[in-house]
């Protein structure tokens, strides 16, 4: 009987034991994920989650955005379940003014737990000049131009960035394609450090749309890329619309880190202005820093302004920078390196410049290591611009000073052409020069023995220059050219 009871007891406690770890088996573990902000834009709703890393680990986390008003119209997106960091869910292509409802929801061994559901609308402003959209603080910046690419804003005060993480917020599969007003407002304070850089760089890193009214103080970008690079403040790349916008007091360092070649496109407005840009009115102020073992198109306004189409005009614009351009090309199979550099556009094709101005401070210092035997190394530079080809200048005056040197180091090699002029290096065929006036106080060259320096052909305005260019140019200033050679 004895012997009975206890076979009992300890059923009983084993059963009970049992039904413990069922109970345990089917209590779903809770994980500690956050909504940290949602808004509705124009066409488009942004999620905001983070899973806290001391969670329990999910195996899935999903944001749905679904048509209040209309059940079948849902869409939703997956989350990576091992990423810490807040991560962004951007809905887009919605209706205006439409009511949504948001989703979060997690799942654990199957069991899922829904943590969020709230109410959104998406909003009629920002479709266009007269609803756009008004921006009044730095965070809300960054999130409206970052999300809604294509739409219309205005700035209705000036903006601090000081302590505002900027990270590059367009690119060419997304470039910003919308309309900002700045209102006489200012963008000031942004900061952006890198050693990974994307290809384009710039507030609006690539710009299809219209910038106007605008003062952008105190940017500094400090980057570095190992391929093609595009960096300006306003703009990396700019196939839009710059109108009356002013730059001080900023910024750009930009460096390369490869043994390749690529190109560096660097200006402290734009780095490269296609056929498509159209700029009045903009003004730079500022540093230029560029150290790089690529070919470089540098220039203080634009590094490189390609039109090819008639009419496209750049007026009413001014440049007044201190660059410093440090080639230090380690190449191992480049045959040539060729730098363009200028105070107001590093290079220029097909276009026309009215009524600007360029008041640059270049230096330059140059060396090279190469595995080639007759290994190019060229730098075009000029007081304006590196190169022009096909391009009329009207009503322009020019200032500044270059000073170029080499570097002189052992087993280096070092320019083989210095082409230098104190309104362009080289002029190809089909340019025009207008009231043209060449304030540049100084051009100083030194070089190696073995360096090819064109700086006097048909005149110091020009290092190199076609035949059939016409030109106007006065100089009020008598420049002071001394070119030293070395062994």
């Amino acid at each position: 009987m004895k012997l009975l009871n206890n076979f009992s007891k300890r059923l009983s406690a084993l059963i009970l034991l049992i039904f413990a770890l069922i109970l345990t088996g089917c209590t779903t573990k809770k994980a500690t994920i956050s909504v940290n902000g949602y808004n509705g834009l124009r066409d488009s709703v942004v999620v905001i989650v983070q899973i806290d890393e001391d969670s329990v680990d999910v195996d899935s986390l999903t944001v749905t955005l679904t048509k209040r008003n209309d059940k079948n119209v849902q869409k939703q997106e997956s989350c990576d379940t091992t990423d810490y960091e807040e991560q962004t869910v951007t809905f887009t292509g919605l209706e205006e003014e439409t009511a949504y409802i948001i989703s979060v929801k997690y799942t654990i061994n199957k069991k899922t737990r829904e943590i969020f559901n709230k109410v959104v609308e998406t909003s009629a402003l920002g479709g266009s000049v007269d609803t756009a959209k008004e921006i009044s603080s730095s965070q809300q910046f960054i999130d409206e131009i970052k999300t809604d690419t294509d739409g219309y804003f205005k700035l209705t005060s000036d903006l601090d960035f000081k302590d505002i993480k900027f990270d590059m917020l367009h690119t060419s599969s997304k470039p910003f394609n919308g309309y900002i007003d700045g209102n006489g407002h200012t963008l000031k304070n942004i900061s952006y450090e890198t050693t990974s850089a994307p290809a384009y760089n710039g507030i609006f890193a690539y710009n299809t749309g219209t910038i106007k009214n605008l003062n952008i103080d105190t940017v500094t970008f400090t980057i570095s890329r190992s391929s093609t690079l595009y960096a300006g403040v306003v703009a990396g790349y700019n196939e839009g619309t710059i109108n009356n916008v002013t730059i001080t007091n900023s910024t750009i360092k930009a460096s390369s880190k490869s043994t390749g070649v690529g190109e560096f496109y660097v200006g402290l407005g734009i780095g490269h202005n296609s056929s498509k840009g159209y700029l009045d009115t903009v003004k730079v102020n500022g540093n230029l820093d560029v150290t790089v073992n690529q070919n470089v198109y540098a220039g203080g306004l634009i590094g490189l302004d390609s039109s090819f189409s008639s009419g496209r005009v750049i007026s009413n614009s001014e440049a007044n920078v201190v660059m410093n351009i440090k080639l230090t090309s380690i190449v191992t199979s480049a045959k040539e390196i060729k730098t363009y550099v200028g105070g107001f556009v590093g290079s220029i094709l097909y276009s026309v410049i009215e009524n600007s101005k360029s008041n640059s401070t270049i230096n330059i210092e140059a060396q090279s290591k190469s595995t080639q035997e007759n290994f190019k190394f060229e730098l075009h530079v000029g007081g304006f611009a590196g190169f022009i080809q096909n391009t009329s200048l009207t009503n322009v005056t020019v200032s500044g000073s270059l000073d170029i040197k080499n570097k002189i180091e052992d087993g280096m090699k070092y320019l083989t052409k210095v082409v230098a002029g104190t309104i362009s290096g080289y002029v190809s065929a089909n340019a025009s020069f207008t009231n043209v006036i060449s304030n540049v106080s100084s051009i100083k060259i030194d070089v190696t023995n073995d360096c090819d320096v064109v700086a006097n052909m048909g005149s110091k305005f020009f290092g190199e220059m076609a035949e059939n260019t016409n030109y106007v140019i006065n100089a009020d200033t008598e420049c002071d050219f001394v070119i030293n050679k070395t062994a």
